[in-house]
């Protein structure tokens, strides 16, 4: 029997918390799991983060559009820490749930044609050339978010680093289910309307390095 390759999120999990905070913030993310379910019947769309970070963007981005629910994915403890203390400070902000799991896991909880947005901002590009096969946007990590996007869904990619930019065209062209929806290059580089910067974002920018926006739509 041959068994199918998994790509897994490389990262760090935690930085400085004891074996007592991973506890206790795991009963802090109760308040804010995601159940496919109900949340999806409660909202009109749905939209889904890998590797939000800390999740403010995220928030902010769910403040504005309270109607569509925000699902975070992360499994960096620290950046769901920051996420849920948010969140608790902020509990007239109903439209966010918080997954924890590997990306490929996560995409495996939905059913097809379920989302109408997936989004990977400034992932870790693994710049050396031996280490780019632990780069999230891989041909799997595409299947996965092709099964579960919409016929009229998105898939976003931003990120400061053209090699990985490029890396993602190409993995894109090869996969041959996304067609980008910007006629040219110069539309990669203007944030869309709905963007919320993040701080390393405004690092990149005062570092003299340029974000790309690109937006995949689904091929008819």
């Amino acid at each position: 029997m041959t068994m199918e390759k998994r790509i897994h999120t490389t990262g760090r999990l935690a930085s400085r918390m004891s074996k007592a905070d991973l506890e206790k913030l795991q009963q802090r993310l109760q308040a804010y799991a995601l159940d496919v379910e109900k949340d999806f019947a409660a909202f009109e769309e749905q939209e889904l983060e890998i590797g939000m970070g800390n999740g403010l963007a995220l928030l902010e981005r769910a403040k504005a559009n309270p109607n569509r629910l925000f699902i975070g994915n992360e499994i960096y403890r620290n950046g769901l820490r920051s996420l849920v203390y948010r969140l608790e400070q902020n509990s007239d902000i109903k439209n966010v749930r918080i997954v924890g799991e590997d990306a490929r896991e996560v995409l495996g909880m939905f059913s097809a044609q379920s989302l109408d947005r997936v989004n990977v901002f400034y992932p870790d590009p693994w710049l050396k050339v031996r280490h780019q096969k632990r780069r999230i946007i891989q041909p799997e990590l595409l299947t996965d978010i092709a099964h579960v996007l919409k016929e009229e869904g998105e898939f976003w990619f931003v990120s400061d680093i053209p090699d990985y930019v490029f890396w993602t065209i190409q993995k894109t062209r090869e996969h041959g289910v996304f067609a980008p929806t910007a006629i040219g290059p110069q539309e990669w580089a203007t944030a869309p309307d709905w963007w919320v910067s993040t701080k390393y974002e405004q690092k990149a920018l005062r570092e003299g390095r340029q974000a790309w926006y690109v937006c995949y739509s689904m091929k008819s």
